[in-house]
């Protein structure tokens, strides 16, 4: 059987890694069920700072993610897992529930959390 692989974009793989080795989702890892990598955003980016986040387009409160690191990170995702399906969720979003979860549970997922998606 091939393990479901799961490709999270995130400012914190360290969280992600944490996640891969407790409870079930270590359990399917040691079984070779489950592959889940984490991306570093960052490792994206053009600048020497590196670079994430910006302000919001027209001013306001908060920050957003700058396009290009996501973008980037996005496309090399996808050459590496092809025919992967892309969610991206934003702290607004409703969350993962049963249905969203059976509407990917045949697909591999590329995940990435975004306040604002604006390509």
């Amino acid at each position: 059987m091939t393990p479901r692989t799961f490709c999270v974009l995130t400012l914190f793989p360290e969280l992600i890694a944490t996640f891969a080795g407790i409870g079930l989702a270590r359990k399917a890892v040691n079984q070779s069920q489950l592959v889940i990598e984490a991306s570093q955003l960052r490792d994206y980016t053009s600048d020497s700072r590196r670079t994430v986040d910006d302000v919001p387009y027209g001013g306001g409160p908060g920050m957003v993610m700058q396009v290009a690191p996501l973008r980037a990170a996005i496309r090399e995702a996808r050459a590496r897992l092809p025919g992967a399906m892309s969610s991206i969720s934003a702290p607004r979003d409703a969350g993962w529930n049963s249905t969203i979860c059976q509407r990917c549970s045949s697909s591999r997922i590329s995940c990435s959390w975004r306040d604002d998606m604006r390509a």
